[in-house]
C-alpha cells in the first residue's frame, strides 16, 4: 500500500497511457517492478484505431519525460 500510495500520488496523466506513466515513476524511485503474464481476449468490433492509438502512446510517452526533465513529478519515497 505505501508503493501503490507513492507512485499513483504522483502520476499526472489520466488517459490510455496511464500504466506506462505508472511503470516509469516505479523504476524511478527505485522501486522492483514484476512482470506477471496475462490472457488477452480480443474484442470484436473494437473501434480502436491502431494508428492514432500509436501515436496518442508515443505523445503520453514524450509527456511523461518531460514532466520528469521538468520537475514536475515530486520525488518519492524511495528516490
Amino acid at each position: 500500500a505505501p508503493v501503490a500510495k507513492d507512485v499513483f500520488s504522483a502520476q499526472l496523466i489520466d488517459g490510455f497511457a496511464f500504466d506506462m506513466e505508472v511503470l516509469y515513476l516505479a523504476g524511478q524511485r527505485g522501486y522492483r517492478v514484476d512482470e506477471v503474464a496475462v490472457r488477452w481476449i480480443d474484442a470484436p468490433g473494437s473501434k480502436l484505431d491502431p494508428r492514432r492509438e500509436a501515436v496518442r502512446m508515443l505523445r503520453d510517452m514524450a509527456r511523461v519525460r518531460l514532466n520528469d526533465l521538468s520537475g514536475r513529478y515530486p520525488k518519492g519515497a524511495r528516490a
